[in-house]
């Protein structure tokens, strides 16, 4: 079993409320009915804390009209799904706002690189002294080196990941980004979304194209 990454609430809030938003920007609807965070989030949060977090977004006006439709939120259940309408333009502020709120060492973070390592016994993403280590069966490790090796790019159709070998569908992807983000965002103290997959298509964000370290020689086996 995965160690599942330790993330603070604030942080928890702020993918929350990507995930939401960007399930606004791929259906247009701001009645969510029944919704719950993706498997890779709803994984690193009980239900307790995803209510904590949708009350905290409704306070900054972010979501209304918020009904849970599920069973009442423990310390112990997965999320439970509900249900409430958005306001896209409260969103935006908001996570623009906690990007710059973040983001105030940033320049100095990308004079370092972040460096894809395939070479080593156990691949590992690099960052400073600091490091993480990769399945090189998994699909996030895949998808990694494609990417690393294609900056940069005006994105990779999710067509890269069919000589994978096994059969993903878009959420399953997007779940897998999500989880790649994570690792990214620990090892560079930052909360914003390195890895972009929308519309089809995965993009390392062009702010951190010149801090990744394209990838010389690939292990395609």
């Amino acid at each position: 079993m995965t160690d599942l990454p330790i993330i603070r609430l604030p942080d928890k809030i702020k993918f929350v409320a990507q995930d939401i938003y960007d399930t606004f920007e791929e259906t247009g609807d701001e009645t969510f009915d029944g919704y719950v965070p993706g498997k890779a989030l709803a994984d690193v949060m009980t239900a307790q804390q995803y209510h904590l977090i949708l009350k905290s977004l409704q306070a900054r006006n972010c979501i209304k009209a918020v009904q849970l439709r599920g069973a009442l939120p423990s310390l112990t259940t997965p999320p439970q799904p509900y249900s409430f309408q958005i306001s896209p333009t409260q969103l935006r502020t908001f996570l623009g706002v906690a990007d710059s709120q973040i983001n105030t060492h940033g320049e100095e973070q990308h004079r370092d690189k972040l460096i894809l390592n395939v070479d080593s016994p156990e691949p590992n993403l690099r960052y400073n002294t600091q490091s993480v280590t990769l399945d090189s069966s998994s699909i996030e490790y895949f998808i990694l080196k494609e990417v690393f090796t294609n900056i940069p790019s005006a994105g990779l159709d999710n067509d890269i990941v069919d000589s994978w070998g096994k059969s993903e569908n878009n959420q399953t992807l997007y779940d897998a980004c999500l989880r790649v983000n994570m690792k990214l965002q620990k090892l560079l103290k930052t909360s914003d979304k390195i890895l972009v997959h929308k519309n089809g298509k995965f993009w390392i964000e062009k702010g951190y194209q010149d801090c990744v370290v394209q990838l010389t020689k690939t292990d395609r086996s």
